[in-house]
């Protein structure tokens, strides 16, 4: 069977840009920033060739973010504003491009790397694609996966831990990426209240009630926590479908 690779570009271009930085003291208590691109170009190559050979892929597509983003415009304008100041590597932007030119890297419209690779991994028969990243959340999407900052290989989320693993989301918020989930609720605690709850919507709902939050906020904080499936997106006109309970 062929098996295509589909890789957070995102994630894959900021740690091979960061990991070619070098301080340089030119004396004087002046320090600059060195970085070489076609060292992480080259290093970024031979770690895709390693990821298919690990993976057992045949091919592979790589994603990027795209500049807009449907979290912020339709559902919460602070959505990763939390990051605005974080400086970015040196050399970014051009291996970015690089990527985009020479490796085939894309974007769609208005979502990020991973809402990309979750329409097309769950458009895929299983088996036909492992999605490639160390972003925890892609926990919330069944299929196939490969978790290189990990010794495990390629793992599979079935889709009943795969909607758990969102309705926990849902609940934890993700700091990361500047979204609260609802106030006091650690992993720990979400656990139990999902555990107990004979319909987790409606045990989040009474979470999120109890902490002072109504329907509305509950359900946009959902929303940011949704890295879209192919059942989010309607492919005729390009559009998210925002996730709503069933």
């Amino acid at each position: 069977m062929q098996r295509t690779i589909l890789i957070d570009g995102d994630i894959v271009a900021y740690q091979h840009a960061t990991q070619v930085e070098t301080p340089v003291n030119w004396g004087d208590d002046l320090w600059t920033l060195h970085a070489d691109a076609k060292e992480a170009k080259a290093r970024l190559v031979n770690w895709i060739k390693w990821l298919k050979d690990i993976t057992k892929g045949t091919s592979v597509e790589i994603f990027l973010s795209d500049s807009n983003n449907f979290r912020k415009t339709q559902v919460d304008s602070s959505y990763k504003s939390n990051r605005a100041d974080k400086r970015k590597p040196v050399i970014l932007s051009e291996l970015l491009q690089w990527m985009r030119e020479e490796l085939g890297a894309k974007s769609v419209d208005n979502l990020e790397a991973d809402d990309a690779i979750g329409i097309a991994a769950t458009k895929k028969r299983k088996g036909e694609c492992v999605m490639a990243s160390i972003d925890k959340d892609f926990a919330t999407i069944p299929g196939l996966h490969f978790n290189w900052n990990t010794d495990i290989g390629v793992f599979d989320v079935e889709p009943e831990d795969a909607d758990y693993n969102f309705y926990l989301q849902c609940l934890t918020g993700d700091a990361t990426d500047g979204y609260a989930g609802c106030p006091g609720i650690g992993p720990k605690r979400a656990s139990k209240i999902l555990e107990d709850a004979e319909d987790y919507w409606s045990a989040i709902l009474a979470a999120y009630e109890k902490a002072g939050f109504g329907e509305d906020y509950a359900l946009s904080q959902a929303r940011l926590a949704r890295i879209l499936r192919s059942t989010d997106y309607n492919h005729k006109k390009k559009e998210v479908i925002l996730w709503t309970p069933n």
